[in-house]
């Protein structure tokens, strides 16, 4: 009887052992929510800034569109509004380039964050199987214990 007691109390460690697992796994799981939902902010605030230089790029044409009327045929005026368009044309490319590279830091994020979810789900189906092992085999000793006893 003592042997018995000893494979039960066994078993029960083993079970508190997986479900502590569990909790690490399900603490996992948190953390990397808590990535997603750092990395959809960080999204957001991308948005806004393009909100943003859209209104800067309407509050331009506009400049440039009464610009050009006001000065339409003045050569020197001509050239200092062209210059301005090359300015903002190479700004406007310079800031596309550094969304795209925020874009691109923001994607690697995500695959690493998605690598870690599918490496958590491995974990998890892994306890999972150890789980069903341990049952199974809890499940046995307790037939055993039972065809003894009669």
């Amino acid at each position: 009887m003592s042997e018995i007691s000893e494979l039960k109390e066994t078993m029960l460690e083993a079970f508190k052992e997986v479900n502590q697992r569990f909790n690490g796994i399900d603490q996992q799981f948190k953390e990397v929510n808590q990535r997603f939902n750092g990395i959809d902010q960080q999204f957001k605030e991308v948005n806004q800034q393009f909100n943003g230089i859209d209104q800067q790029f309407k509050e331009v044409n506009q400049q440039f569109n009464g610009i050009d009327q006001q000065f339409k045929g003045i050569d020197q005026q001509f050239k200092e509004i062209k210059e301005r368009e090359i300015i903002t044309f190479k700004y406007n490319e310079k800031r596309f380039d550094e969304i795209s590279k925020e874009f691109a830091e923001a994607r690697m994020s995500r695959m690493n964050n998605s690598g870690a979810i599918a490496n958590l789900s491995s974990q998890v189906q892994t306890y999972h199987h150890e789980m069903l092992a341990l049952t199974n085999r809890f499940n046995r000793l307790e037939t055993k214990i039972d065809n003894q006893a009669t």
